[in-house]
């Protein structure tokens, strides 16, 4: 789907989910007649980075702001708090033609529905015509739409992925006579999207129990079974006991993996190191089999694992545009064992996402520093300072050198030449207070690929000037692609994994980016973000 559409669809499901959730009609209106506006212009990107969109009639400031955001980050924040007061499946029924937010209200509230497979089931049940409005021809009609939608293979992001599976786990974990259980495939591999979700069952005496068997959405395919109440495929490998962990591992590995190993799959085994043998000096873990050249990937240094994350250091508040206060962002982060913090609000080009002019800078400064005797002595005050197109920050070094710790990062005039636009950048990484390249090709994730940029000087520079570049965890960039990682792995540039976090749930995705670092072994020692506060300290000193 191209940006255009991407963008249009969003709004149109902004307008569509607000108008369930009761607000202000004259709201949703008006996002429903910017994404009608934005229907009849071609060029909406070129428009985004010159800032003339701002000019088409119908596109006000609110408007703009979400456009802004939705071309940077792929998703609009209100839109998603609204998402979060509201189970995932619930958006399915959203999917379904014909449906608007009013219908789609009524049948939520009237049925409680967990989405397509409890619509599907009320309409054959003849029930959907308890609500007013709605006739047999209207369940015959939906029910043509939840085949079409099933039938229709699409990708989804790897946090969306992610509740699928720990749906499927739950949901099947119940029933009787299963005796393991686990995800495997691309799930497994840590992939960045997915079109199908794979798992590996067992049943107690090798018997699948008739529990089982009765699920009401389940087809069997040569004792391969697949869930069809999903929007992607859903599918459950069965296995004798004795051959779990030869499934397991044989579904996990990509075909070059397998065919590195050279081992005879008629054979059953204990364990996947048993099956991997002495080939290799260290376990090969599931992030990694995905290449034919595995001896590329393999290093007797300690890789990053979640374990090791400790510090916080891309994040936004509400000095920007974050949800949530310094405070909140620290407290949660406190919690799930953040030792130290990087405030890290957009600076003032970022105007539409509510960016820090001078005055506003101190204010928060003085925020930190009383937090710092409140609440935690490892907060640090740092800004995301736009790159111009110039390759100037968009703060004077007096002000730059203040900061704790200054990102810089692209927001805006995406379309450059190759070399023009790799210039500017590392312009900003020359920069003496600049210590991190931020999301470094601007990707959004099945949406819009990263403008034309040489990651291999980038990453040189970063390198000579002691900056490190960031894998951005944030489920629609995470950009550094994994696969350009093996550069800067073999420089030995500093990786600083980052969830670019605006909720304080947000902080959370770090992991997906750990994830990403794991497919290539990056060794933690080179990734900042597991530095002790004195190591920490000591690399923000200097430059």
């Amino acid at each position: 789907m191209e940006f255009n559409e991407q963008l249009i669809e969003a709004l149109e499901s902004y307008a569509d989910l607000m108008e369930f959730d009761g607000e202000n009609r004259f709201k949703i209106n008006a996002f429903r007649s910017g994404a009608r506006v934005l229907s009849q212009i071609p060029d909406i990107e070129e428009k985004i980075d010159d800032e003339s969109i701002m000019d088409v009639k119908g596109i006000g400031k609110g408007i703009y702001a979400a456009i802004k955001e939705f071309y940077e980050n792929g998703y609009i924040t209100d839109f998603e708090k609204i998402k979060s007061k509201y189970p995932v499946s619930l958006f399915e029924l959203f999917t379904v033609k014909g449906l608007g937010a009013k219908k789609v209200k009524a049948i939520y509230d009237h049925f409680n529905l967990s989405g397509l497979n409890d619509l599907e089931k009320i309409c054959k049940e003849n029930r959907l015509i308890e609500i007013k409005g709605f006739t047999k021809k209207s369940e015959e009609n939906i029910l043509g739409q939840i085949e079409k939608i099933r039938s229709n293979k699409s990708f989804i992001l790897i946090n969306h992925a992610e509740v699928i599976v720990n749906e499927v786990l739950q949901r099947l974990s119940k029933i009787d006579g299963i005796e393991k259980l686990l995800v495997s495939g691309d799930f497994r591999r840590g992939k960045t999207t997915y079109d199908k979700l794979e798992f590996v069952v067992s049943f107690k005496d090798d018997k699948i129990s008739d529990e089982f068997l009765s699920i009401n959405d389940i087809t069997n395919k040569d004792n391969k079974y697949e869930l069809n109440s999903y929007t992607i495929p859903i599918i459950l490998y069965f296995a004798e006991n004795k051959e779990f962990r030869k499934r397991l591992f044989l579904t996990t590995g990509s075909e070059e993996f397998l065919k590195s190993i050279n081992k005879d799959y008629n054979d059953n085994y204990d364990s996947e190191e048993e099956i991997l043998g002495n080939k290799f000096e260290k376990f090969i873990i599931p992030e990694i089999r995905e290449i034919e050249n595995l001896d590329r990937t393999i290093t007797t240094k300690e890789i990053i694992d979640e374990k090791d994350y400790k510090g916080l250091i891309h994040f936004h508040t509400t000095y920007s545009d974050g949800l949530n206060s310094i405070e909140e962002m620290v407290q949660f982060g406190l919690v799930h064992n953040i030792e130290y913090f990087v405030v890290s609000d957009h600076s003032k080009s970022a105007f539409y996402a509510n960016g820090l002019k001078e005055d506003r800078i101190l204010k928060q400064r003085e925020e930190i520093f009383s937090l710092r005797k409140t609440l935690n002595e490892n907060i640090f005050h740092g800004i995301e300072s736009d790159i111009l197109k110039d390759g100037s920050l968009d703060y004077n070094q007096d002000i730059l050198k203040e900061f704790d710790f200054v990102i810089a990062s692209i927001h805006s005039i995406f379309n450059l030449d190759e070399d023009v636009m790799t210039r500017r950048i590392i312009k900003a990484i020359e920069n003496p207070y600049t210590r991190l390249f931020a999301h470094p090709t601007g990707r959004i994730l099945l949406s819009r690929d990263g403008y034309k940029v040489n990651l291999r000087k980038v990453i040189d520079a970063c390198i000579a000037n002691n900056v490190a570049i960031e894998l951005n965890s944030t489920t629609s960039r995470l950009d550094l692609d994994w696969r350009e990682l093996y550069y800067a792995m073999d420089k030995g540039c500093y990786l600083a994994i980052n969830p670019d976090a605006h909720r304080k749930e947000g902080i959370l995705s770090y992991k997906y980016g750990i994830k990403m670092a794991r497919k290539v072994s990056y060794p933690k020692d080179l990734v900042i973000n597991t530095f002790d506060i004195n190591a920490f300290r000591k690399y923000i000193s200097k430059k």
